[in-house]
């Protein structure tokens, strides 16, 4: 990363905090304009959520948070190539949907 790079986040808070800021600007990475908590506008929610989904239909209760963390990265790691690219090729009718919303519910 670097020069010319561009960053997508959620604006959360976190993501504002002055440490972040400068370490952008010192790196030279240009923050795109993003609605704020705007899950149906971020394809990682929804990839997310399905990571989440396989691991309780694939994998007993975890026992602790390494284990946890084990599954989560099995099933991301597992996660079919094609599934992601079409959750990135769906972004055009997601910003569709919520312009023609106004800001409301979508069916995403």
């Amino acid at each position: 990363m670097g020069a010319g790079a561009m960053l997508q986040d959620d604006n959360a808070t976190p993501h504002r905090a002055r440490v972040v800021q400068d370490v952008l600007q010192r790196q030279q990475i240009v923050r795109m304009n993003w609605p704020a908590r705007s899950p149906d506008l971020a394809p990682i929610e929804h990839l997310w959520d399905i990571t989440g989904r396989r691991v309780r239909d694939n994998h007993p209760p975890p026992a602790d948070v390494d284990q946890l963390f084990r599954f989560l990265q099995q099933e991301w790691t597992a996660m079919p190539q094609q599934m992601l690219q079409n959750h990135v090729n769906s972004m055009r009718s997601r910003i569709g949907e919520c312009l023609a919303a106004r800001g409301g519910h979508t069916r995403y």
